[in-house]
């Protein structure tokens, strides 16, 4: 009896640790009906003592989300896919052009008719995130309104 009440306070206690998330600034970047592919950004902050690792996102609007990054390689700038997205603990990460951000993959037909955007992210711990962002006209290089980048030590 003393293992179980041992192991259930266990399972308390590392549910009460687990993050929160905070999504603000999210927008969609509206592309031209002939595109495949769009990107979102925005700013998430995790309000937690432990790190967050989203590793699934879905959305309304296409077959595949995925969370990217930029690299250079042979001089040349990349896109990457990444397996994860980590948000520490106590800090806020952005999610911008050409940095980190979400990629929206084999957009469904009309999908920029809708207005807005649902997303369901996942952490590890299988916790779910629901977010929506509107779909918003942004120049190639220009961040999403009102968008602040702020340097964190990560």
């Amino acid at each position: 009896m003393h293992k179980f009440l041992s192991l259930v306070a266990g399972l308390v206690f590392s549910h009460a640790a687990q993050a929160d998330l905070v999504f603000e600034q999210a927008s969609v970047r509206l592309m031209p009906a002939m595109q495949k592919n769009t990107a979102a950004f925005m700013k998430i902050t995790n309000t937690g003592s432990e790190p967050v690792s989203l590793i699934e996102a879905n959305s309304n609007i296409s077959e595949k989300t995925e969370f990217h990054t930029h690299i250079v390689q042979n001089d040349m700038m990349m896109m990457k896919k990444m397996d994860q997205l980590i948000i520490p603990a106590n800090q806020s990460i952005i999610l911008e052009s050409g940095a980190k951000h979400i990629m929206l993959l084999d957009l469904k037909r009309n999908w920029a008719d809708q207005g807005e955007v649902e997303f369901i992210f996942r952490d590890k711990h299988q916790k779910s995130y629901s977010v929506i962002a509107p779909i918003q006209a942004m120049h190639h290089a220009q961040k999403p309104e009102k968008m602040e980048h702020k340097h964190h030590n990560h």
